[in-house]
């Protein structure tokens, strides 16, 4: 019985949603998180549906 390690990474979203699929994507990441806040600041990026759609759309063909 062996121990089984994940290791990931946060990618950033500085370059929309699509950036960060790329990103993960420039990796080799079969998964990738990203947070919509800065723990340091109160506020949240706006969310741009455009921008996520895109990445959804790249993460399926890339799958």
């Amino acid at each position: 019985m062996g121990i089984k390690m994940i290791i990931g990474s946060h990618i950033s979203i500085k370059h929309g949603y699509l950036g960060a699929a790329k990103i993960a994507k420039s990796m080799n990441a079969s998964t990738f998180q990203y947070f919509p806040k800065n723990p340091r600041r109160l506020s949240v990026k706006k969310f741009n549906e455009d921008d996520a759609t895109l990445c959804k759309n790249i993460v399926k063909i890339t799958n």
